[in-house]
């Protein structure tokens, strides 16, 4: 065989190779904005169990991804998280329609579901790992989520300001497949957490307790100021 054409044989060799790695990744790539699904926010507002089991009633909604970002650690496990030592916090990844739900609606819908004024953790989860957070993967989801907090903040919804952090997308790690969809494969144990976390009694003070039956979004109540 020729040199030249081990030398090909060795380029494709190593193209194939590259291309695997890129299959096995389990991250998302820090340029993902959109798939052939849809956009693309990634979002965190404490617990991913139940931030996950909100977010995959709104409507326009592809798929929610519980999983961890902002960290400084590849692959991290829910224990490595948990702990607060990797710089990660809980986050969902939501793919959704933007022919059916704005980028800001979707903003809207996780403000009505968080605590968005508490950076120190999320009701009865405490640490950093839990605070609210918004990734945004490109210069136009930044400044929407920019225009749209400063107007909530100025609504004075919440009676305090909001302390969610504006983080510029690098990665996301899917977690473990035993938190994918918790909610639903282990309902029992979700439902008495969220009963005991104060998500709920927090959000019925603020929104109303038929707020999920007769939702009035932040968007009217700006727009009505």
């Amino acid at each position: 065989m020729s040199i030249k054409s081990k030398y090909i044989i060795s380029v494709v060799i190593a193209l194939a190779m590259a291309w695997l790695f890129f299959l096995q990744d389990d991250s998302h790539d820090t340029k993902v904005t959109s798939t052939g699904r849809g956009e693309v926010a990634t979002l965190a507002g404490g617990c991913f169990w139940c931030v996950e089991s909100d977010f995959e009633k709104l409507e326009g909604v592809v798929d929610v991804v519980s999983g961890y970002a902002g960290g400084n650690v590849a692959n991290p496990t829910y224990t490595q998280v948990s702990s607060g030592s990797t710089g990660h916090i809980e986050t969902v990844q939501v793919t959704f329609d933007p022919k059916q739900v704005s980028y800001e609606q979707v903003l809207d819908y996780l403000f009505r579901h968080i605590d968005p004024t508490d950076d120190k953790g999320s009701f009865v989860d405490r640490g950093s790992q839990y605070r609210p957070a918004i990734f945004y993967h490109n210069g136009e989801q930044k400044q929407i989520a920019q225009r749209f907090m400063a107007e909530v903040d100025k609504l004075g919804i919440f009676g305090k300001p909001l302390k969610t952090e504006l983080i510029a997308f690098e990665k996301f790690w899917p977690a473990e497949d035993y938190h994918q969809d918790y909610y639903k494969n282990n309902a029992i144990r979700y439902n008495f957490y969220r009963y005991r976390s104060g998500r709920d009694s927090y959000l019925d003070k603020i929104f109303g307790e038929d707020r999920e039956k007769n939702p009035e979004t932040l968007r009217q109540r700006i727009d009505k100021k």
